[in-house]
């Protein structure tokens, strides 16, 4: 999985569960309703989950530029930052291929 400008967010440690400014408000409030209800788990738990299943995660290099954002204040699973093409070669072959 490779995640970009909106994804990429989700990346930064302490603003993997947060929901950003594209969010509509109708989706935001359902959104929010399902995790206090507990029917939504959070975006971290679930990249968690993920990893656990082998998924790997890589940060765009082009949004980390964009957002000042170093390696150092990406949350731990990520695997390493890539760009879109280096990540388009990689997955080439892949069965299932995210690009968030």
């Amino acid at each position: 999985m490779l995640c970009t400008y909106g994804g990429f967010t989700r990346l930064v440690r302490g603003h993997t569960d947060d929901l950003g400014e594209e969010t509509t408000a109708e989706t935001r409030s359902a959104i929010e309703n399902g995790l206090r209800n507990g029917n939504i788990p959070l975006i971290s738990e679930q990249i968690k989950e993920a990893k656990r299943m082998g998924l790997k995660t890589y940060a765009c290099v082009n949004a980390m530029a964009i957002f000042n954002v170093t390696k150092d204040e990406l949350i731990n699973e990520v695997d390493k930052p890539m760009g879109l093409a280096t990540f388009l070669e990689l997955a080439k072959d892949a069965a299932t291929t995210l690009y968030v």
